[in-house]
């Protein structure tokens, strides 16, 4: 089981929305296409642009996964930070989830899906404060 899925089972766990307004791109998506279309509703046609709340969670082999929360408010995994920017933003992530927090990120779900032609896919990029994470 995750950490995230055990602590969001405990009555300690919360999470620390950071703020900002630099992009941070959410690595794998291609793998979680599913889910992301469960978090912006699977009739989707045209254009998408869906806003949604981002958990980083650090994992065992050093990676920091990405769950997304909709309006359903039920976490799904889509993704991960990218290796670069994973090794800078750890350390801050990591101090947080020791203490019982999460580190939430606002982001936005886009991109465009053709149901007749089966063509199209959504991507996932989060916004934040390099300052926040001690990142120059």
């Amino acid at each position: 089981m995750a950490l995230f899925e055990q602590r969001r089972r405990s009555s300690r766990s919360s999470h620390r929305l950071f703020g900002g307004s630099s992009r941070l791109d959410v690595a794998g998506v291609s793998e979680y296409q599913l889910a992301l279309f469960d978090l912006v509703g699977r009739r989707v046609e045209g254009r998408v642009s869906v806003p949604v709340v981002a958990m980083l969670v650090p994992e065992p082999d050093e990676v920091i996964a990405v769950y997304a929360m909709g309006e359903s408010n039920e976490p799904m995994k889509v993704g991960w930070i990218g290796a670069d920017d994973a090794a800078e933003i750890s350390s801050v992530v990591s101090a947080h989830n020791a203490e019982g927090t999460d580190v939430a990120l606002r982001g936005t779900i886009d991109g465009y899906w053709d149901r007749r032609r089966g063509l199209g896919g959504l991507r996932l990029w989060l916004m934040y404060d390099p300052d926040d994470f001690r990142m120059r």
